[in-house]
């Protein structure tokens, strides 16, 4: 594969909660990408291989399959923002952190940089999203949320299920 067929860096990501089994039509965008933060992991099925009592040879069976996720750090997050991605509340300026987390879905579009005049989109229409604040707090770094997004399988209300994540290039 060439560098013109590849994703060369990361020009925005977008999240906001997911529409009826698809993308959410109001999405927020975060440019504060931290540099090599970002891991796409496709799908993954196990393999379970079994010895036949009669001969030699091996059977090789499907086993559980890990979905795909998308693992980024976002710098710059506002604070109204913290309840999207790890729930609790905003007010006041103070944003308080839920007693107790809770399962949060979201959808992601993540978009690269332009490479030879395309950019290549990754999207996510509902993903459970765990995201939390991590990071040292010192003169030379910065606090950060990390968010990991599992893709899954949306479902319309009318019971219609759709891609768990599509790849495309525009």
């Amino acid at each position: 594969m060439s560098k013109a067929d590849n994703i060369l860096g990361v020009g925005k990501v977008e999240i906001g909660v997911p529409g009826d089994g698809v993308v959410s039509a109001a999405l927020v965008e975060f440019k504060d990408v931290e540099v090599n933060s970002v891991s796409f992991e496709g799908e993954v099925t196990a393999t379970e291989i079994l010895k036949t009592e009669n001969n030699e040879n091996y059977l090789t069976v499907d086993g559980e399959t890990t979905p795909a996720s998308v693992k980024l750090r976002l710098l710059g997050v506002p604070l109204s923002e913290y309840p999207m991605l790890m729930g609790g509340t905003f007010a006041d300026d103070k944003y308080s952190a839920p007693k107790k987390k809770s399962s949060i879905y979201l959808s992601l579009v993540l978009t690269s940089l332009p490479n030879n005049g395309k950019t290549r989109v990754i999207t996510i229409p509902y993903a459970h999203a765990e995201a939390k604040v991590q990071g040292n707090i010192t003169k030379n770094a910065l606090p950060a949320v990390d968010i990991t997004f599992t893709a899954n399988i949306p479902v319309t209300a009318s019971g219609v299920e759709g891609s768990p994540y599509t790849v495309e290039d525009l």
